[in-house]
């Protein structure tokens, strides 16, 4: 899924600060360039003004880094905060929509909590979807909740466990970004029933999704 940033109409807070650079003195540092799909060095030494950073990294290593006033910074995090007029908030990370760190594309970066960067994950490599997991002849759904793993009884039907995983991770992480991309099934009904169940209530969710399939 792709978010639109309009740099146009961005709240520009020089107030915030990231390892003590200001925003203000980002800005001065680079030049926000969407339209060449990089970064314009504006202050730095001599030999580094002038030179342009792009979006896509196409090094070894998995994140790409820029130098500030002698300290590492993070081009995604660098890349955001241009986008977005400030720096992301305290405590807040910067998520690769599409799990490729070396694309630091503004359209490909959002701010996200910690938990829910855990979770941008690619789907079960043995079923193929998220959030189930192969039990012997049957399927499981995990979710984690407050650092708590829940794990339902077997499920003999693939396509059932789907759904369990679906209203369960509508239920546990609410409809955020996130859980609407990694929903199992297309029709989403999962968002609709999620609501009828008792989301304090795990075990009992599953019973009762798993009812509505039969």
């Amino acid at each position: 899924m792709s978010t639109t940033h309009d740099t146009k109409t961005s709240i520009v807070s020089s107030d915030s600060t990231e390892y003590g650079l200001s925003f203000r003195e980002l800005q001065e540092t680079f030049r926000f360039c969407p339209e060449s799909e990089a970064l314009l060095r504006l202050k730095g030494r001599s030999n580094e003004v002038g030179m342009r950073i792009p979006f896509l990294h196409l090094g070894t290593s998995r994140y790409k880094h820029v130098r500030i006033n002698g300290k590492k910074y993070l081009l995604h995090r660098v890349v955001w905060a241009l986008a977005h007029g400030r720096w992301p908030g305290s405590g807040m990370q910067v998520d690769h929509i599409d799990r490729d760190t070396r694309n630091n594309h503004p359209d490909n970066l959002r701010e996200v909590t910690a938990s829910q960067n855990q979770r941008n994950r690619s789907a079960n490599k043995i079923t193929g979807l998220y959030g189930v997991y192969g039990r012997g002849k049957g399927y499981r759904v995990g979710v984690t909740r407050n650092g708590k793993r829940f794990m339902s009884r077997t499920i003999p039907d693939l396509s059932v466990a789907a759904f369990v995983s679906d209203v369960l991770r509508v239920l546990v992480y609410g409809q955020d970004d996130i859980t609407i991309e990694q929903l199992n099934d297309d029709d989403r009904f999962a968002l609709f029933f999620a609501s009828a169940v008792n989301a304090d209530d795990p075990s009992g969710a599953v019973e009762t999704a798993i009812s509505a399939c039969l």
